[in-house]
C-alpha cells in the first residue's frame, strides 16, 4: 500500500509503499505529459526499462536497484499504472546539503551571527564520495550508458542516513554524515550509446551541463565525467559557483564563465565540430556559434574558490576532470587512479 509522496519531478512521482511482508519500497510513477493518454506508457517508461533490461542481471553497488517493473492497480492523478518499484534509498546529496544549509543558519543566528551559510564535507569524505560516483560511472561505461542526468538530486544515500553539522563561527561548517556510500539513480535521461543520434532535446541539467551539450554537439561518453566534475566541487564548495547574478541569457553566460574559471576555452576545431552537428541548434539556445564574450566580472577562478593547501589535490584533480575538450576529457577509470583518490 502506499503512505506518502517521496519526491516529485517533471517527469514522475516517487511514493513510499510498504508490503505484505511489511518490506518498505519506492514506487516510481510516471506522468502522462501534455497529449498522452493511458496507453502511451511505452514513451515515459521505455528508457528506464530499455537501460536495466540492458543491465540483465549485472548490477554494482553504486547504481541503484529494480525489484521490478509492471502494472499497479491505482495510479495518482496524470499518472501511468506501470511503474518501476526500488529498494528504499536514504535521501539526496541535494537534500542533505540543503538541510545541513539550514542548521548552519541556525547556529550562526543562535552565535549572533547574520549571514549566509558555509558548509563543506571533510576532504576524506569527499574522496569516498567522488570515488563512488566515478565507481558507478565506470560501471555504466563498461555497459556503454550514458547516464546524462548526473545531479546531485539523483544520487541518494545507501543507508537511511544521519548527519551532523561540525559548527564553525569562523570557518566552513562540516556535514558529516553517519555513512558514505551512495547510489545513482533516475536513469529517465539515459541512453545506450548506439542510441545517440542527431536530436532537438536538451540533457543534463544546466549546473552539471558538459560543455559539448551547451554549444549543441551529441553527448558522448565523457559527458557525466564532467557532471561528476561539478559535483565533487559541489561537496567543497556547496554553491553554484558560475551562475550569473545577471538574470538574462543565463545559459550563455555560465557557459563564458566556466571558460574564464578553468582559463580552457573553445577552439576553432571544436566550434567547428558543434556548427557541423545536426540538431545542434535546437540545443544551443542563446549560445552563439564562435561565441567569445566575456564572463561576468564577479566570476571566479577555479583556483580562487580553493580555501586552503588541504584541498591541493583535490583542486589538482578538478582541473583534470573538468577538461572542456570533449574529445580529450579522461575517463572515469583514469580518474580514479588520480593522486586525489590514492592519498588517502
Amino acid at each position: 500500500s502506499l503512505r506518502k509522496m517521496l519526491g516529485e519531478g517533471s517527469y514522475g512521482k516517487v511514493y513510499l509503499a510498504v508490503g505484505e511482508s511489511r518490506k518498505m519500497f519506492a514506487v516510481k510513477y510516471f506522468k502522462m505529459q501534455k497529449g498522452e493518454t493511458a496507453e502511451d506508457y511505452g514513451a515515459a517508461i521505455g528508457p528506464e526499462e530499455r537501460i536495466f533490461t540492458h543491465f540483465d542481471t549485472s548490477v554494482h553497488k553504486n547504481i541503484a536497484k529494480i525489484t521490478g517493473i509492471g502494472f499497479v492497480d491505482y495510479a495518482p492523478d496524470d499518472c501511468y499504472r506501470k511503474v518501476i518499484l526500488m529498494p528504499l534509498y536514504g535521501i539526496s546529496l541535494a537534500t542533505m546539503i540543503a538541510q545541513s544549509k539550514d542548521l548552519d543558519i541556525e547556529n550562526r543566528r543562535l552565535n549572533g551571527l547574520n549571514e549566509q551559510p558555509k558548509v563543506s564535507f571533510r576532504i576524506p569524505d569527499i574522496q569516498k564520495l567522488g570515488s563512488e560516483l566515478l565507481s558507478g560511472l565506470e560501471f555504466l561505461a563498461r555497459y556503454r550508458v550514458l547516464h546524462l542526468d548526473i545531479k546531485s538530486e539523483n544520487l541518494l544515500f545507501m543507508h537511511h542516513n544521519a548527519f551532523h553539522v561540525e559548527f564553525s563561527r569562523d570557518r566552513h561548517s562540516y556535514i558529516v554524515p553517519d555513512h558514505l556510500d551512495i547510489v545513482i539513480s533516475d536513469f529517465g535521461m539515459a541512453k545506450l550509446d548506439k542510441d545517440i543520434g542527431p536530436m532537438a532535446e536538451l540533457v543534463q541539467t544546466e549546473i552539471y551541463r558538459a560543455p559539448e551539450v551547451f554549444v549543441g554537439c551529441l553527448p558522448n561518453n565523457r559527458s557525466d565525467i564532467w557532471s561528476a566534475g561539478i559535483i565533487i566541487l559541489e561537496l567543497y564548495t556547496t554553491t553554484d559557483d558560475f551562475e550569473s547574478p545577471i538574470p538574462d541569457q543565463q545559459e550563455l553566460r555560465r557557459f563564458r564563465n566556466l571558460q574564464y574559471a578553468l582559463k580552457d576555452y573553445m577552439t576553432p576545431e571544436l566550434w567547428e565540430e558543434a556548427a557541423s552537428t545536426e540538431g545542434g541548434d535546437a540545443v544551443r539556445g542563446n549560445i552563439k556559434l564562435f561565441d567569445n564574450g566575456p564572463a561576468d566580472r564577479s566570476a571566479p577562478r577555479l583556483s580562487d574558490l580553493k580555501r586552503s593547501h588541504h584541498a591541493d589535490l583535490l583542486f589538482a584533480f578538478l582541473r583534470d576532470c573538468l577538461v572542456l575538450n570533449w574529445n580529450r576529457r579522461p575517463s572515469a577509470r583514469q580518474l580514479l587512479l588520480h593522486d586525489f583518490f590514492q592519498n588517502k
